[in-house]
């Protein structure tokens, strides 16, 4: 038996819906580093309702394929969740670059953040990974970075979360 693809968007917009609520949860108790209740509200609500709606269905192949859906975007945002409360260097780097708006040297980054080693390893990742050109004078955002940048930015702001603050 195949399932409409209508289906498949039903765990979307649940795992939408419980994310917004996490978002709204955050906002009210500022939750500190709580994957308790994040894993409360992102998977163990929505299985209770989705199991609810297997009994009263009768038929558990309506539901099956959005709890899927659901629980496979909720245990990756699970997994990446302690990510963005982490020290990171590399969101560091291309936050200040986006935030200077200009050329940056290397030298430049390491006094404001230290550590050499562990920055120049980060730097290296970066340009290989299209996300900060450099030119040999100094380092820049290129369009993928900056998009990583506004992203992380963005996500913060909606979590009411300065840069730098977990």
């Amino acid at each position: 038996m195949s399932l409409s693809l209508t289906y498949w968007w039903i765990g979307f917009l649940s795992y939408a819906a419980f994310h917004l609520l996490h978002i709204c949860v955050w906002y009210g108790r500022k939750i500190e580093r709580d994957v308790k209740l994040l894993f409360i509200l992102l998977f163990f609500i929505p299985t209770a309702i989705y199991f609810n709606l297997v009994l009263i269905a009768g038929t558990a192949s309506l539901w099956s394929a959005p709890f899927v859906v659901h629980v496979v975007l909720a245990m990756n945002y699970l997994a990446i969740y302690p990510a963005f409360h982490a020290s990171s260097p590399t969101i560091h780097i291309l936050c200040f670059l986006w935030k200077t708006g200009r050329q940056v040297s290397e030298g430049e980054l390491i006094g404001l953040f230290g550590r050499p080693a562990v920055l120049a390893d980060r730097i290296g990742d970066l340009i290989r990974g299209d996300l900060v050109r450099s030119d040999g004078e100094g380092l820049s955002l290129s369009p993928k970075g900056a998009v990583l940048a506004n992203i992380f930015l963005l996500y913060r702001r909606m979590l009411g979360l300065p840069l730098g603050a977990g």
